[in-house]
């Protein structure tokens, strides 16, 4: 026992332990992970080879946030390993920091202090950590912060290196500061915490205020010179001076009698969801199932996390009990932590967001977490003054966090999964594309991402390298019928302008250049569609209607093939059956029927078949073109026994069998034996 307490309290041990945690939490599936929503357009820019586009992408709001992108592109490039990697060691630099941090204004409090950084590092409010390039920037400053806290703290007890420490933490300061604008609520409670170490020191309450303030004064002039450069600055340069606008804060001051019930409701909205309500989300009804191995393992590894981290925390922290304990610690972090909360979210309400409204607004949760551990700290310290049942209770939350985040992650890894297998397709069945092609789809062929997310992966894929189009235009886009019909995309008719534009980066094209896609994963292989296919199964309005403007001369199969990026993809995808559907596709498309008839063969031998039925169609057409009748009309029934609900799509092709030499009389028998009727 006393070598298992000498390790637990071995300096090195506490990092460790945290660090095996966030392992557990985000890296168990970390090689199968990829790249996500607003990972695409940096991926694209990194794609290019040429650093200075980040400048000119993060003019548009926030211009010195480029340096981490120009810092790291060329050492991590665009490997999805290497960047969830990288997110989840500054994300861990930051939270250790916080345990200092936390020891710093309570040093009695050394397992609190140790849970509040594990319950930072997998707060559930924040669900978006596996988009790991976007999020890289956001932990490195992130940790600046929290690290210029720990030294601005330091300094007021170490004259030694109080200049060093002042020195780094205003410089770590200024950085982050002028970067990104998530913690600078938090940035003003600095003055509060100096306060409190100076109180602990025994000092007077009037002298403790008085010294915090001069301590602060540094870092006021930093907070100056923020509010310089965004406010006076900023809106003079070639940006959007909108961008991010404090829009509530304007309300305010021009009709305080409904800007600050509005600002009040959403304040009330977000600090609920975010101290009370994320925390549940593990062990909501619809995330319970049993039957799912990934809902088992994420509740394990919680608990295993919770059990480790009681164990470890008790016996590195055994002698801070009853004897140490400070009465007032409960309530400071108390009052403390929903100060923070406030402050954190305050950048974000004054620009009339909120946490819990948009798919990716949790986002906002980053400045409210900070508030939310501290809160929950002091909660257990109102709850026992037993040092294990504190344990008890703060395990709680860790392993309600570990347990959504392992849920979570696997989410992602999944989506990743859905967006190889369309990419691969995609190259598969359409080797290159014409510039101005505008892939066309009925939604986004995969979630986690948005209509642009798709665009950039396109021109990464089909126009690797060429810095030249940044001055073009992209060549390539996509469009969803869903979000874009009388929007981008006015009318489904042809020589409409389509225009897309994401800060310096702009897509110019037309609906003559369109290409429609149809993809569900998981239920069939992707599909190029042709105006021809409106009897297609299962379409909606929508995707018939985009039929209209697909052009399958858009492809390119003579051109030099695209690839996908092994650095980005990995691996091709094994070439299982809608490999050979794809090839036979673009042989079908080209007339090739005896290299369509090949490859149906050579599936056939891998022991590969259809899972939609309409997937013969191909075959089909082959061996009519091939005066194979009586195999034309075997695959149609084997088709239409497959997918019962394609009548109409079979019967469509064989009303044009019916007009090739030698076709009337068999396509008259197969017309009848399906009933065909007004289908045809």
């Amino acid at each position: 026992m006393t070598i298992l307490r000498k390790i637990v309290r071995h300096p090195a041990s506490f990092p460790c332990l945290l660090f095996l945690v966030m392992l557990a939490a985000y890296g168990y599936q970390i090689n199968r992970m990829g790249f996500y929503w607003d990972d695409w357009p940096i991926v694209y820019l990194a794609s290019l080879k040429d650093l200075g586009h980040f400048w000119g992408f993060y003019s548009y709001d926030r211009p010195l946030s480029a340096w981490l992108y120009v810092v790291l592109t060329p050492i991590l490039g665009i490997r999805p390993v290497a960047w969830q990697l990288f997110a989840i060691l500054a994300r861990w630099i930051g939270c250790l920091g916080f345990k200092y941090f936390f020891q710093k204004l309570w040093p009695e409090r050394g397992m609190e202090a140790g849970f509040a950084a594990l319950l930072l590092a997998v707060y559930p409010g924040f669900t978006q950590q596996p988009i790991a390039m976007t999020y890289s920037l956001f932990w490195v400053l992130y940790a600046l912060f929290i690290w210029s806290l720990v030294a601005s703290l330091a300094s007021l007890t170490n004259k030694k290196h109080r200049i060093g420490l002042t020195l780094f933490a205003v410089l770590a300061s200024l950085l982050e500061t002028l970067s990104m604008e998530y913690v600078i609520g938090l940035e003003l409670l600095r003055p509060v915490f100096f306060f409190l170490v100076l109180l602990r020191l025994g000092i007077h309450w009037r002298q403790a205020i008085k010294n915090a303030l001069v301590k602060w004064i540094p870092y006021f002039l930093v907070l100056c010179v923020f509010v310089f450069y965004r406010f006076i600055y900023f809106p003079q340069i070639e940006t959007d001076p909108e961008a991010n606008a404090p829009l509530l804060l304007r309300e305010i001051l021009g009709n305080p009698l409904s800007g600050i019930p509005h600002l009040l409701q959403n304040m009330a909205q977000d600090v609920s969801h975010a101290v009370l309500f994320a925390w549940g989300k593990p062990v909501q009804p619809a995330e319970i199932n049993f039957g799912h191995t990934t809902t088992l393992f994420a509740y394990f590894l919680g608990l295993m996390a919770a059990t480790g981290a009681v164990l470890f925390l008790i016996m590195s922290n055994s002698g801070e009990d009853e004897k140490k304990d400070d009465q007032r610690f409960p309530m400071q972090c108390i009052l403390l932590g929903i100060t923070a909360v406030v402050m954190g979210g305050l950048p974000v309400w004054s620009t009339n967001r909120q946490v819990i409204v948009g798919m990716w607004s949790d986002r906002f949760s980053l400045g409210l977490m900070f508030g939310v551990v501290l809160f929950i700290s002091g909660l257990a310290g109102w709850f026992s003054q037993k040092l294990v049942r504190r344990a008890v209770f703060l395990s709680i939350f860790l392993a309600l966090g570990v347990a959504f985040q392992v849920q979570n992650t696997a989410k992602y890894k999944l989506n990743w999964d859905a967006q190889k297998d369309y990419f691969n397709q995609l190259v598969w069945r359409v080797p290159a594309l014409k510039e101005g092609t505008a892939i066309l789809g009925d939604k986004i062929p995969y979630g986690l991402s948005a209509e642009y997310s798709t665009g950039f992966a396109l021109n990464t894929i089909y126009s690797p390298g060429d810095v030249s189009e940044l001055e073009l235009g992209l060549p390539y886009w996509f469009y969803s019928a869903i979000s874009d019909r009388g929007g981008s995309i006015p009318d489904y008719v042809p020589d409409i302008p389509l225009k897309f534009e994401l800060r310096q980066l702009k897509y110019v094209g037309s609906t003559s250049n369109g290409l429609a896609v149809y993809y569900k994963y998981g239920e069939s292989c992707l599909r190029v569609m042709t105006p021809a296919d409106k009897h297609f199964p299962n379409l909606d309005d929508s995707e018939r209607e985009l039929l209209e403007i697909s052009h399958p001369y858009q492809i390119l199969t003579d051109a030099e093939f695209a690839a996908l990026p092994e650095e980005l993809f990995g691996a091709e995808l094994p070439h299982t059956w809608c490999y050979y559907f794809q090839k036979a596709d673009i042989a079908r498309s080209e007339e090739r029927w005896e290299d369509v008839i090949s490859l149906y063969g050579e599936a056939e031998k891998a022991g590969l078949s259809p899972r939609n039925g309409t997937e013969y169609m191909p075959l089909i057409e082959a061996m009519a073109h091939t005066n194979d009748w009586f195999g034309s009309a075997e695959k149609t029934r084997i088709g239409l026994g497959t997918t019962g609900n394609a009548k109409g799509y079979f019967c469509r092709a064989w009303d044009d069998f019916s007009n090739m030499e030698g076709g009337t009389i068999p396509a008259e028998r197969i017309l009848n034996e399906m009933e065909c009727g007004e289908s045809r």
